[in-house]
């Protein structure tokens, strides 16, 4: 949590998002291009791939495991 609150998001665009359900689990994957700082440095603006693995619990949808993949 610490890594996010360093963070000064300015801007963001999120594209090429798919989804794939396994099970009671929800696979989602997607390319973010971030505008920013953190720590007070630039964010590099490359697009970056990554993956979420969501599950289906009794009260609604709990984000289990999230995945950087690196540069597309």
């Amino acid at each position: 949590m610490e890594h996010l609150r360093g963070i000064d998001l300015q801007s963001f665009q999120i594209g090429e998002v798919e989804t794939r359900p396994a099970g009671k689990d929800l696979l989602v994957s997607y390319v973010i291009t971030a505008r920013g700082t953190h720590g007070g440095q630039p964010i590099p603006e490359t697009p970056i791939r990554m993956m979420s693995v969501w599950q289906e619990l009794g009260h609604g949808w709990v984000l289990v495991t999230h995945s950087d993949g690196g540069t597309k």
